[in-house]
């Protein structure tokens, strides 16, 4: 199974890529726009529509991002600092 288009912009913006955060904003946008489709579709309208697709995306690439994080650290190795020889 491939993994979501936004996986793949927060392992960017994780790992510090040049171009990552756009790639990101981008994710967020079309995230957005999905959820005021559904928010339409269900009734929402005006700024209510905008309020909910907006907050939905953002939260859900803060959620993204900060998963991506947490498993690149738990992905690296361990580095423990030699004692000196006496």
């Amino acid at each position: 199974m491939k993994p979501l288009p936004s996986a793949h912009s927060a392992k960017a913006v994780v790992m510090q890529r040049e171009g990552a955060w756009t790639l990101a904003a981008a994710h967020t946008l079309l995230r957005g726009a999905l959820i005021a489709a559904g928010g339409y579709a269900a009734g929402v309208r005006g700024r209510a529509l905008l309020a909910v697709s907006v907050g939905g995306a953002i939260a859900i690439e803060a959620f993204v991002l900060a998963w991506t994080y947490n498993e690149y650290q738990k992905a690296q190795p361990v580095i423990v600092p030699l004692r000196a020889v006496e």
